[in-house]
């Protein structure tokens, strides 16, 4: 016989449901493994027994969830998947910057490395040093 009474029983789980909720936001995870039913339900959730071994506390700051240890098999999984993306990935991680392609007759501005306050106008292959004077390229003479 519990001593509670149903507004406790209530409260605990709205207070459940919040905690869910903070968690998913917090976390960005919209489905949970928690299911959450109103005491006045007539059906409850299928519960699976789990050993004490399989259980796992993860801590979101200062909420704790208990799931279940995923199997070794499943991890080496993950592992093998998430180096196939790193490899994948490796090319665009190891050489910075950008590459920009441009057509014929459309110039590329960048700045000159060597000469402060000037600018390299590159068109069709040939390459031009100049600035801008009221808004139009000036090559250097």
């Amino acid at each position: 016989m519990s001593l509670k009474s149903p507004k406790t029983a209530k409260r605990k789980t709205s207070a459940t449901a919040l905690v869910a909720r903070r968690v998913a936001k917090k976390t960005g995870v919209v489905r949970t493994a928690l299911h959450i039913t109103p005491s006045s339900a007539s059906k409850k959730p299928p519960v699976k027994k789990l050993s004490a071994k399989s259980i796992v506390i993860v801590h979101f700051g200062s909420v704790s969830m208990q799931v279940t240890e995923p199997s070794r098999a499943k991890v080496k999984a993950n592992v093998e998947a998430g180096a196939s993306a790193l490899q994948r990935a490796r090319d665009r991680l190891l050489h910075g910057g950008i590459s920009i392609t441009h057509k014929e007759g459309v110039p590329l501005f960048r700045a000159d490395p060597d000469v402060p306050n000037q600018l390299v106008r590159e068109m069709n292959g040939k390459l031009t040093y100049g600035t801008f004077v009221n808004g139009k390229f000036k090559p250097s003479t």
